[in-house]
């Protein structure tokens, strides 16, 4: 059987089955339960924006610290997705940011019992990658380097703009039977601040 859904049953199996009505009012409202508690396991820790080639490009350093519970997930070989979020935005005075750009740099980490190695696949470009320990693996998706933007003829005055950059565990993308737990439990909130860098001054 597949180690994915193998996983999910010796995670759920440890837990006790809540009220369906806690469960679906802490779903409908789109707040996660003690959230604050368990914010901050993600950072973006530097963000070098350049002009090359006639392009906005953007490097980041990210940082990534899983909570126990998404580490025994992933090593019980459940595959995680994390999400890196970039905007370009132009202030306005007295009304919302003028929304440039924005994408999503999406990255898939799973761990392969029977190679012991651990997965990293950019959903984007569908590049992968091995490793033998999940530090490394982390690691590897916390360096993203040469990530196009837009190209600069699209942007009228660069010291108009800037930069939001976030960085998440996307829940919505672990198998079903998982999925509800985590939506309840503070373990699997994992994302960072909001990041803004002003393009000021960029040549």
């Amino acid at each position: 059987m597949n180690d994915g859904i193998d996983g999910v049953k010796r995670i759920l199996a440890s837990k006790p089955l809540p009220a369906v009505a806690l469960v679906m009012a802490c779903l409908m409202s789109g707040v996660p339960p003690a959230l604050a508690e368990e914010d901050g396991g993600f950072a973006i820790v530097e963000a070098q924006p350049s002009l090359r080639d006639g392009q906005l490009r953007l490097s980041l350093t990210l940082d990534f610290q899983f909570t126990d519970k998404v580490s025994e997930a992933v090593r019980n070989g459940i595959p995680v997705t994390l999400e890196v979020k970039v905007k370009v935005e132009r202030p306005q005075q007295y009304w919302w940011p003028e929304e440039v750009a924005a994408m999503r740099q999406r990255y898939q980490l799973r761990y392969h019992a029977l190679a012991q190695q651990y997965l990293v696949r950019n959903i984007n470009s569908g590049a992968q990658s091995h490793f033998v320990d999940v530090h490394q693996a982390l690691a590897s998706i916390g360096q993203i380097r040469d990530l196009v933007l837009l190209k600069e003829a699209d942007l009228a005055d660069l010291d108009s703009y800037r930069l939001r950059i976030r960085s998440r565990l996307d829940i919505g993308a672990l198998p079903v039977p998982l999925r509800l737990w985590a939506y309840l439990d503070p373990g699997w909130y994992l994302r960072s601040d909001w990041y803004e860098q002003s393009l000021t001054g960029l040549k």
